[in-house]
């Protein structure tokens, strides 16, 4: 389990009610999430704009209403209707929070899920929080995949290549794969996958070079930095011995 993850954890054991975890990476997120909710054996619930809950939160028996809400404000008032322990992950729920109708109705569910073992997590990739719910809310940031899971990602991708793709030379000595994934820190795990897949339709193997390509292509889409290409080395520096020997 990583840090992350048992912070996540520590905040779900504590009755938080609401908790808006930003993240790129969404799938990462969910598979984190429903870890979770495995190790509770807890119900995980999970809404999309596109489909509603999944699975649907059961309706009571005397529910007649035919009265029909938006879907952002319809999400929020079935989670009245959860009776058991439940993980709510509410995706790109960033819009509504800024709508009156879901700011008050999250500030009546909060006191009923403290209550409770419900925890609702609004996964999304920007933070959009309204000052009415700054209280109420407890923000998470997920970080970018550590050494251990980016080592994992191309472990398992040498594996299925190994089975499926004998040509491509998956052998990769440890410091090989260590300047994989030095290479590789600062990308999500898809974006890892991608350079991948990249890097061995064009070499047949993978290669530190394709990775930091990679890079400078996300880089430069942020407008903001320009990747520079470091070939310099520690003997390029004049004087300093001492320093030198003791960073080496």
């Amino acid at each position: 389990m990583s840090e992350f993850e048992r912070e996540l954890s520590i905040l779900i054991k504590a009755r938080y009610p609401l908790i808006y975890l930003q993240t790129v990476e969404e799938a990462r997120a969910e598979e984190m999430i429903k870890h979770l909710a495995q190790q509770r054996n807890t119900r995980l619930y999970t809404w999309t704009f596109t489909r509603g809950y999944e699975p649907p939160i059961p309706a009571p028996a005397e529910a007649t209403s035919t009265r029909q809400l938006a879907p952002e404000l319809e999400a929020i008032t079935q989670l009245l209707r959860l009776q058991d322990d439940a993980l709510v992950v509410l995706k790109d729920f960033h819009p509504y929070l800024s709508d009156p109708r879901v700011i008050r109705l999250l500030r009546d569910l909060y006191p009923r899920l403290q209550r409770t073992r419900r925890t609702v997590i609004f996964l999304s990739p920007v933070l959009k929080l309204p000052s009415e719910l700054e209280k109420q809310i407890t923000v998470l940031e997920m970080p970018l995949p550590t050494r251990e899971e980016i080592a994992h990602k191309i472990q398992e991708i040498l594996l299925v290549l190994k089975a499926s793709q004998p040509e491509v030379r998956t052998d990769l000595s440890p410091h090989e794969l260590d300047e994989l994934v030095s290479a590789a820190q600062g990308l999500t795990l898809d974006e890892i996958e991608n350079v991948c897949a990249r890097s061995i339709v064009e070499h047949k193997s993978l290669r530190v070079e394709a990775i930091l390509s990679e890079k400078k292509q996300i880089v430069r889409k942020s407008g903001v930095l320009e990747y520079y290409d470091a070939r310099e080395t520690m003997s390029d520096v004049g004087g300093l011995d001492l320093l030198k020997e003791w960073l080496r």
